[in-house]
């Protein structure tokens, strides 16, 4: 698996399949998998970590995920995510109110 399209059909099914997300779709022309709002995922194969750390600093008026991973990583398990704190922050509370109402 070396071409970035194969590599965004993987995240995108690792996604669908393993965490059980639905409607996700990849986009190669883009570069992102397309998700539902308000969220944006990016994804970036580049080995240069400027280019994933760009993608996380980027100011955009959704919550924001950046995906790297490029072909020095063995499994898409060691792909790398990252996010700003205050897009990570209501996504951590969501799940911790999601776990309160199943107990």
């Amino acid at each position: 698996m070396g071409v970035r399209r194969d590599k965004g059909i993987a995240v995108t099914r690792y996604l669908t399949g393993h965490a059980g997300i639905a409607g996700l779709t990849w986009d190669g022309v883009r570069g992102q998998i397309l998700s539902p709002p308000p969220y944006q995922i990016d994804l970036t194969t580049s080995r240069k970590l400027q280019n994933w750390h760009d993608l996380i600093g980027a100011e955009l008026p959704t919550t924001h995920i950046a995906i790297r991973y490029d072909y020095g990583m063995d499994s898409i398990d060691q792909a790398w995510v990252g996010m700003q704190l205050h897009d990570f922050v209501p996504l951590l509370q969501a799940h911790y109110d999601n776990q309160r109402g199943n107990e």
